[in-house]
């Protein structure tokens, strides 16, 4: 039998590591940078926690707290906040057909020109 809760104590934290990698991976790819696999850092608190639940617990939860579930909230809500605010970013960027785009053309450099609907249309 305590074989058995020590299975379901290890597979659910595999479970919250493999999800928070998931959504590390998501966000690297979405946003383009690899400076966001920094965040996967923070499984190291997960992986802590299971090595100090299954030591010293036995695989046995607290009975009113869980601190599994509060380190794997602080590993995804990260990845899902920068998601989110990408996804609200392009669909704004969609909707008022804004684009934002950098030009060198200029003789002062690099200059950011805003092309809009709202500037190409007069009201």
């Amino acid at each position: 039998m305590e074989g058995l809760v020590l299975l379901k104590a290890l597979v659910t934290r595999l479970l919250f590591l493999l999800h928070s990698l998931v959504a590390v991976w998501r966000v690297t790819w979405v946003k383009e940078e690899h400076r966001y696999w920094l965040l996967a850092l923070l499984n190291l608190l997960l992986v802590l926690e299971t090595v100090l639940t299954l030591k010293f617990k036995r695989g046995r939860g607290y009975k009113w707290l869980s601190p599994a579930i509060f380190v794997y909230l602080v590993n995804i809500m990260p990845s899902l906040w920068l998601l989110e605010m990408h996804h609200g970013n392009q669909k704004r960027m969609e909707d008022t057909g804004c684009s934002l785009s950098l030009s060198s053309d200029s003789p002062q450099g690099k200059t950011l020109s805003l092309n809009s609907i709202i500037l190409q249309h007069p009201i």
